[in-house]
């Protein structure tokens, strides 16, 4: 009977990879994320902020930010939604909507706990589910976010967080009402 060995690899550098794998805690570095990422299909928490715009009214802007010089090339100052990946020491969303508020510089927020939607994309980094939460802000974000037009997003937008604010918008027009973000950090 033969051995199956994952492709690309010996029976020996899978057996090392196996063993390295069961080492292997949390957090990871971003180096470690981004070669591990594209051969695994992870989850992301997405926290779309929106806000009514300065006519009032209906939520018309998002929140977004640039991508940090440390990411992929693909989206290396890319316009993007926050959010954060699961992690395998999480034990709920609240773990990673706690990490974006770090990233907000500490900001209160109020957010949805069950999701709106869960979208499937095929990432430049790999395949990815997000997974969305509705949330808004209470306090103004740092200098490094900004909001920003639903109806002229910018030209950089990561393409699939163009699914992510969709599908906040739809929930919006058809269910939005103060109770619905019922969770606050």
């Amino acid at each position: 009977m033969a051995v199956e060995v994952t492709a690309g690899l010996t029976l020996e550098q899978e057996n090392q990879l196996v063993e390295l794998l069961g080492k292997i805690k949390q957090p990871w570095s971003r180096q470690f994320y981004n070669a591990i990422a594209p051969h695994v299909a992870l989850t992301a928490i997405e926290t779309v902020f929106l806000r009514a715009g300065p006519s009032g009214g209906l939520k018309s802007e998002v929140l977004l930010h640039k991508r940090p010089e440390t990411d992929i090339p693909e989206w290396r100052g890319r316009s993007a939604s926050p959010g954060s990946m699961l992690r395998a020491t999480d034990h709920s969303y609240e773990d990673a909507v706690r990490r974006v508020k770090r990233e907000l510089g500490g900001a209160r927020l109020r957010y949805r706990a069950e999701p709106v939607a869960s979208i499937f994309n095929m990432t430049e980094r790999g395949p990815e589910n997000g997974i969305v939460l509705a949330c808004e802000l209470v306090d103004e974000p740092p200098p490094s976010f900004w909001w920003h037009s639903v109806y002229t997003l910018p030209y950089d937008l990561l393409r699939h967080h163009y699914g992510f604010l969709e599908a906040i918008l739809v929930w919006y027009n058809l269910e939005f009402n103060d109770r619905n973000l019922n969770e606050s950090l």
